[in-house]
Formats: structure tokens, C-alpha cells, sequence
């Protein structure tokens, strides 16, 4: 059976520091991971994170996941399409 991830209730959130550019986006998109049991060799897993795209700072590509992801847009706009 496979391992879930870690269930995280009420927890503070450190919003001026930890977090960290992905692998594969531009310049001013960061993410705070807030818990995971992702195995991205395997494509099994989840993660819920926050992700902090900095104003002007944009992608050409679309992200493709192999796994369910959870992201939270706390402030501001995300346009998607071209």
C-alpha cells in the first residue's frame, strides 16, 4: 500500500523565507513545498505546495505533472492559455 503523504493541520507558515526556484521554471517563480510523499521516479504520490510567481515574471511552457499536486494562489492573477 502505498505511503501517504503527511497530514498537516493548523501549522504556521514561514512566508519570508524556505522557499526555492523548481527545477525546469524561469526566473521568479518559487515554491514552498508543505508536504509531500512525491516519488517522481516511480510517478506515484502527491504534494501540496505554494507557489509564489513574482509580478512580470511568466512561463512559455506549460507544466505537465505526472502526480497530483495541490497549489494555492494566495494573492494576484494566473493567466493560463496563450
Amino acid at each position: 500500500m502505498p505511503k501517504s503523504k503527511p497530514h498537516i493541520e493548523f501549522m504556521p507558515i514561514e512566508m519570508d523565507d524556505g522557499w526555492e526556484r523548481p527545477p525546469g521554471y524561469p526566473e521568479g517563480m518559487y515554491q514552498k513545498v508543505l508536504t509531500s510523499n512525491l516519488d517522481e521516479v516511480n510517478k506515484t504520490g502527491s504534494r501540496s505546495r505554494l507557489l509564489r510567481i513574482s509580478p512580470g515574471s511568466f512561463s512559455t511552457e506549460p507544466f505537465v505533472h505526472d502526480h497530483w499536486e495541490e497549489v494555492y494562489l494566495v494573492e494576484g492573477d494566473l493567466i493560463v492559455g496563450n
